[in-house]
């Protein structure tokens, strides 16, 4: 459902005019849907991008190509060792004070850092490479450790929160899969506007009932969807 359609669906069951509820229920159902996101990391909301780290930098704000979502975590990083971008390695996840620590024990410049431009992609470079990089995402930066001496092809795998809804054609994959639950669970939040109105009233089992079965939608979603 587009963002006009949820909001002509509320008002109706509230049997309120637009003009005097419109904004508070767009505010409502962005609510929903931002509590939604941060109750769960959905399947439908991870990807696959290409970025480039700079060379020198101990920490960059990861800039995605073709991503106008927010980043909400970075799950993998992979160094991508060849020109046509189809061959990489994994760097290694490692918290981000374990990666201070390191740099303060020791000198970067003791780390070797390996060129991997020209590399051909033997088992033993491979194994090289993997022992070498180590990454952390903190607050809404990319750490890669050591600082390489080259900028670095980085493809990876994230997952990213939905922006609010502004205009009435806007829409994303909750909106379209999990619409029952926003509107459910935006009704829960504004029965208060329902006053003496004797009708049927959402209950908090609904609303639970169809977030169930949104989240079971998503954890199908990887085999009928890959990652592109």
């Amino acid at each position: 459902m587009t963002f006009l359609e949820l909001r002509t669906s509320i008002l109706g069951y509230l049997n309120r005019p637009s003009s005097e509820m419109a904004t508070v229920v767009n505010t409502t159902i962005n609510l929903v849907l931002r509590s939604l996101q941060r109750g769960h990391q959905f399947q439908v909301c991870e990807t696959l991008v290409k970025m480039t780290y700079p060379a020198g930098q101990y920490f960059v704000t990861p800039t995605l190509e073709g991503v106008t979502e927010v980043l909400r975590n970075i799950i993998t990083v992979g160094i991508v060792l060849n020109s046509d971008k189809t061959t990489f390695v994994p760097a290694l996840p490692k918290s981000f004070s374990e990666i201070c620590k390191e740099i303060q024990s020791r000198k970067e410049s003791s780390a070797a850092c390996v060129d991997d431009s020209s590399i051909v992609a033997s088992n033993e470079d491979l194994k090289r490479m993997i022992s070498t990089y180590y990454f952390s995402f903190f607050g809404n930066k990319l750490v890669l450790y050591p600082t390489p001496s080259a900028s670095k092809e980085l493809l990876l795998h994230c997952s990213v929160f939905f922006p609010d809804l502004v205009a009435d054609t806007d829409s994303n994959a909750l909106t379209e899969a999990g619409a029952d639950y926003v509107i459910l669970a935006s009704l829960r939040l504004l029965h208060i506007y329902m006053k003496t109105d004797v009708r049927y009233a959402v209950t908090d089992a609904e609303v639970a009932a169809s977030r169930e079965t949104l989240l079971a939608w998503d954890r199908d979603i990887r085999s009928a969807a890959p990652l592109q």
